[in-house]
Order: C-alpha cells, then structure tokens, then sequence
C-alpha cells in the first residue's frame, strides 16, 4: 500500500504542474515556481526565486548534504513548455494531466514537467523521512530551457551553481542515459541580388538560387566533420524562406532565411562559426554581384562525455539496481545543458521519463512506469547510493 500511496503522489505532482500553464506566449514560469516552493515550505531549506519579469521565474532550492565531501549535485530540470499547437487534435486536453492506460497525457508530460515531478518527489520522500542527500545538493527549476536559455544564465550569473561538481539534466531520455547532445546555430540569412524579369534573366542575380547554394555548400562543408559515435553528423536545414517585393515573373532580387545548423561535440562552436562564414565568402565569390548578411541568432554548444565516465557508469549502475538495463544515447536536441556544461567543465548526465518531444505535440505523455523509475533513481542519486 506505501508504494501505491507513494505513486499517487507523484502522479499527483506531475498533474498539478501539467495544469500550471507555462507555456508561449506567456510561458509564466513563476506560477509553476511558485507551486513548487509551496511543496517545500515545511522545510527548512534554502529557496532562492530568480525573478525574470513579465510573471517569468527560476528557482534554486538548496539541500546540506551529511558528508562533507566537496562534491556538490546540481539536478536541473526546465518548467517552460512549448505551445500545445492546436488543442482540438489532442485526445484529451492539453492542460487537463489526464491519466489513461498508466501514461499521463499533457504538455510537458514528457518535455520536461515529468522529470521535475520526479526530482521534486525525490527531494520531498529524503526531507519527510527526516534524512539528508549525501552530498550538498540544489534543485534547480529553469525558465526559458527552449528559447534562449535565461533562467540557465541567470543561475551562472547570479552564482548559484558555484562549486557544484556534477550536473544532471532531467530532460527525456526514454529514461535511458544521455551522455552527449547535439548543438545548434539559427542563421537569419539576408540575400542581396539583383532582380530583372525572366525573359532577361541572364542580367539578373538570383538571390533565391544564391540562398540554397550557401545551404547546399554548408551542408557539404559540416558533412566534412568527423561522425560522432553516438549522434552521428552534423545537420544544416533551409527552414523558411521568403522573397520581398517581385511578381511571379520577376527573378528575385531579395530573399531572407533561417537555416538550423546542428553541431556535435567533434567541433567546437568557434570553428563551426569559421566554416559558416569562409562558406559565405565562398558563395559571393561564385556568384558576382550577391551578397549574404548572417546574423546569428540562437548558439548553443554541442556537449558530451565518455560513456565509460564515472557519473555516466554510476547512473547506470542505479539504473540497473532499480531493474532496468538503459542505452547510453545521444540527444539531436539542446537543453540547459548546453548552457552550463561549457561553462561550468563538470561532469554531467541526461535521464528524464519521456520521449515524445517534437513538433508532433499532440497527445505528448509519459508513462506511469518511467516516472517511478526514474524517479527512484534521482533519489538514489541524491542518497549517494553506490550499487555493486
């Protein structure tokens, strides 16, 4: 009965923060925060609330560990969710936490409200029981993970995350183990040419064909890189394009774009940026009279580990403790990882419930079965727990 009753719990965190809306355009992340210190405030545990304006919040909450180590955990997990697109697609409502067939269907079931359940359960059974987390342990709740990573780079400038040693993320996994992530760079692409009608179309420059020219090249160039073992190749992707001011019969003169380029930890950000632009510089020389403005406007840096690393095999370990046997993947998308891992040169591991996280978000949920698990398994974490 104590394991059912425990269960219903968690079920009930993860429907509660399900029905918070946090989500664009508002997102509104301090609501959920503000949901979250309320499970904490028996405590005696330090809580810091990050305030990002417009209703937009990340929190810290600090756990004194028995030992005195110098190891210190951080557990990150993101409280933002993407939009739920068009609900009446959905079987059942999006904010409604609905439980069918031992999976919870929302937003965010799976990206990424069901790893915060389980690590804010986690927390709570090791506090209710009177005890302590081994080591000094933070819980933090992010804003902002799938925009522009704010509340990570709020926690790093405030120094939240000082002395910290070892990172988990809690983003989807399929609750296997995440131990390198892919990097993005969004090139907003500006194309100058010069526009004549199709009947003189040998005086024109198409600024359409400039465009994929540069996203044919690119790709050909980052298909150059070394392929990571566990996440493959770079990717480079013409995702929108627009022509400005011409009729059906008018070579375009001027085009705009986005294209998504992702990375792995086989390059480094730097040098990604250096092929971005010799790429360029290449194109305009191929076709006289163009010209390619880049700006930049998301950079993310690829992460990765050994999978032999120490915390990877520790969490596996606990994995298997717990009875299962998990993968070590890769992710093709960035989290908060991305952020901190460059910044903070600790070592860090992904394992959230969940998998369902793309553009198809509708009916996204999270078994019952993964939460526990992986639940569990942060607890053990946080205990210090060292399996055989």
């Amino acid at each position: 009965m104590a394991d059912i009753a425990a269960d219903e719990r968690l079920l009930s965190i993860l429907q509660d923060l399900i029905r918070i809306r946090s989500c664009e355009p508002g997102w509104d992340e301090l609501d959920v925060v503000r949901y979250l210190e309320s499970l904490f405030a028996p405590f005696s545990v330090q809580k810091n609330i990050i305030h990002h304006g417009a209703n937009r919040a990340s929190m810290v909450i600090s756990l004194e560990g028995k030992a005195r180590s110098g190891r210190k955990l951080a557990l990150m997990g993101h409280v933002d969710t993407m939009s739920p697109y068009d609900p009446g697609n959905w079987t059942y409502g999006p904010f409604s936490g609905h439980l069918a067939d031992n999976k919870v269907y929302g937003i965010g079931s799976s990206n990424a409200k069901s790893g915060v359940a389980a690590m804010t359960y986690a927390a709570l059974k090791i506090l209710e029981s009177g005890q302590q987390p081994e080591h000094d342990t933070l819980l933090c709740f992010t804003a902002d993970s799938d925009g522009e990573g704010m509340g990570a780079k709020s926690l790093l400038r405030g120094g939240f995350l000082n002395g910290v040693t070892e990172l988990m993320f809690c983003d989807p996994t399929g609750s296997d183990i995440g131990a390198a992530q892919k990097g993005a760079l969004w090139l907003d692409v500006s194309v100058k040419g010069h526009s004549r009608h199709i009947m003189e179309s040998k005086q024109s420059v198409n600024a359409l064909s400039c465009i994929q020219k540069f996203t044919e090249k690119l790709s050909g160039q980052f298909k150059k890189i070394s392929s990571h073992r566990i996440l493959g190749d770079c990717s480079v992707f013409l995702t929108q394009i627009r022509t400005h001011g011409n009729a059906i019969w008018m070579i375009p003169g001027f085009v705009t774009g986005r294209i998504d380029v992702r990375v792995t930890p086989c390059i480094e950000i730097d040098f990604a940026k250096k092929i971005i632009n010799d790429t360029k510089n290449m194109v305009e020389e191929g076709m006289p009279g163009s010209s390619l403005k880049i700006n930049i406007i998301n950079e993310r840096a690829a992460v990765g580990m050994a999978s032999d690393a120490p915390l990877i095999q520790n969490i596996q370990k606990l994995c298997r403790k717990n009875g299962r046997n998990p993968k070590i993947i890769g992710q093709t998308f960035y989290t908060d990882a991305s952020t901190l891992v460059p910044e903070l040169g600790v070592p860090f591991v992904i394992i959230g419930p969940g998998g369902k996280i793309f553009n198809d978000r509708e009916d996204e949920n999270v078994s019952l079965a993964d939460l526990s698990f992986v639940s569990q398994v942060y607890f053990d974490f946080m205990k210090g727990v060292v399996p055989e």
